[in-house]
């Protein structure tokens, strides 16, 4: 659901859904790589090296099929109009542009400002990598690490009002990616107070936190459609902050929460497309465009909603045959991975 509302943000132009489905991902990876490292890994040099490696065996070689079909389909089709469609979608024209779209590591504090990017959601990518490292390394080992770690972050929040720098600050700045992940894995830690408190362990808390969730973006959509302006940046924040609070409770509720089997199922097979679509939309969005109108057309329009539906569905498409073919083999490496870990 989210990779898809990142798929919808991007190209038929739904406000802020986008925005806080990427930061939903940070809280869940904030809870999960806390656990992993907990539970599988463990904080020694050698559990160090095989989080590192089943990080990059989850993240490089999907990424790396995607960057050969997206140099296929600049090759083969209109580099300028691509670019119409999404400005950084380019070729690299540099060793450094090169290296930085190969290694998804963009030096910048604004990640998404880089050029070109080749997967142009991989700025998010560049973060969790940087936090990936954070929590191995040690940041949420123990709980008085984890809260002077989420103390830090909503230091840095508060300093960006003080200074009245703008959402930006808040959202594309690597440090401002610091808060979901440090609720995420202070969340980890406290997952079975919170179970307790909470009664996180029944279906119907658990409905009722995702349906709250959902409600929250749908709302704030909303608002941003009808009354957001550039000179009130601070109209969505609440809706940012709620959107980060209830990511929270929803993932230590669905962390507790035990469904049949037949729903396990489901939800992996589900599970395994949202990498792929999130690499592989735009350029998808670009082609369906481009076959359609021959001009890069998107965003709310009957001509957008259409290009949305073809595209979603050759996305899919890909995200399948890569889960399929690629994704299946390289989780018998991973598997391995961790077993040694254990």
């Amino acid at each position: 659901m989210l990779a898809y509302w990142v798929m919808v943000f991007h190209l038929v132009d739904i406000p802020v859904i986008g925005g806080y489905a990427v930061y939903a991902f940070f809280v869940l990876s904030g809870f999960l790589m806390t656990a992993i490292m907990q539970e599988s890994y463990g904080y020694s040099a050698r559990g160090l090296s095989r989080y590192a490696l089943n990080r990059f065996l989850r993240l490089y070689p999907a990424y790396w099929f995607v960057l050969c079909i997206t140099v296929i389909l600049l090759l083969l089709t209109d580099q300028v109009y691509i670019r119409a469609y999404k400005d950084v979608l380019f070729l690299p024209e540099s060793v450094g542009q090169f290296l930085a779209n190969a290694s998804m590591i963009y030096p910048s504090y604004f990640p998404a400002e880089f050029e070109p990017r080749l997967s142009p959601p991989t700025w998010a990518l560049t973060i969790e990598l940087i936090f990936y490292a954070t929590i191995g390394l040690g940041a949420s080992k123990t709980i008085k690490r984890t809260t002077v770690w989420l103390a830090a972050s909503l230091t840095y929040y508060a300093a960006t009002y003080i200074f009245d720098l703008n959402g930006y600050h808040r959202y594309g700045a690597i440090p401002a990616a610091s808060l979901p992940f440090a609720l995420g894995a202070l969340a980890y830690h406290f997952r079975k107070e919170a179970k307790s408190l909470g009664r996180l362990q029944n279906r119907s808390t658990a409905l009722l936190l995702v349906a709250a969730y959902i409600a929250n973006a749908l709302l704030f959509a909303g608002i941003a459609l009808m009354f957001w302006h550039p000179t009130r940046p601070y109209l969505l924040d609440a809706g940012k902050y709620l959107n980060i609070i209830l990511a929270t409770a929803t993932v230590v509720a669905l962390y507790w929460h035990a469904p049949p089997d037949w729903l396990k199922r489901i939800d992996k097979y589900l599970g395994d497309l949202s990498y792929p679509l999130y690499l592989i939309h735009w350029q998808v969005g670009a082609l369906v465009s481009y076959l359609l109108y021959n001009a890069p057309t998107r965003g709310r329009s009957s001509e957008g909603l259409l290009s949305l539906i073809l595209a979603t569905v050759l996305a899919l498409g890909i995200a399948l045959a890569m889960s399929r073919y690629l994704d299946r083999n390289i989780e018998k490496i991973r598997v391995q991975v961790r077993s040694k870990s254990n």
